[in-house]
């Protein structure tokens, strides 16, 4: 029930208008914010780093070795960045991907596929919470809540990976219907 009143009003706000006004904010985190924030976290760590939150794969050993080598200094950034700056930015890349869904898919019975966008939003905000007790208590060794923090991120890049071959697929079969009408009209 809640997902269809949901999807109702991410129907009803989805546009070509809305979808660029999304399109703005999320280059701005992708081009901007975002590399500010992780190049911050390096500088204080005094080393080239990165960020939990980009690593692909399932690998914690991995996260445990950036988490304690982070620092206090940078630790505390990194909070802070999660805390705030992590916590708008998939709120708007879920709209921006949920309005391009919703535009591509538009039957009734899609709504899984334009649910997908925040779905992984509350994977990513998951694998944040997770991210942010890992940095509170360090130094840590392998753990439930690593573990945890993989199988969210994990679960989210997944999500990501499907959400961009479905709009592949749809604009695909845009461009295959374009065509089709094209090679008609040009026959008449």
């Amino acid at each position: 029930m809640i997902f269809k009143k949901f999807d109702a009003f991410i129907t009803r706000i989805s546009s070509l208008k809305t979808m660029f006004l999304f399109l703005g904010f999320y280059m701005l985190f992708n081009a901007v914010i975002l590399p500010n924030s992780e190049s911050e976290i390096n500088r204080l760590a005094h080393k080239e780093i990165g960020v939990v939150d980009l690593t692909f794969g399932y690998n914690p050993d991995r996260t445990v070795q950036m988490i304690n080598g982070y620092g206090p200094e940078s630790a505390a950034y990194y909070i802070n960045s999660e805390m705030f700056t992590d916590a708008i930015y998939p709120v708007i890349y879920a709209f921006f991907y949920g309005i391009i869904l919703s535009l591509l898919y538009k039957k009734k019975e899609l709504l899984w596929i334009r649910m997908l966008p925040f779905i992984a939003m509350i994977f990513d905000f998951l694998e944040n919470i997770s991210i942010i007790y890992l940095l509170e208590n360090t130094p840590i060794i392998i753990s439930k809540t690593v573990h945890l923090c993989e199988i969210f991120k994990l679960l989210k890049w997944s999500i990501f990976g499907l959400i961009i071959i479905l709009i592949l697929i749809a604009l695909l079969r845009l461009l295959k219907n374009k065509l089709v009408k094209t090679s008609v009209s040009a026959r008449n």
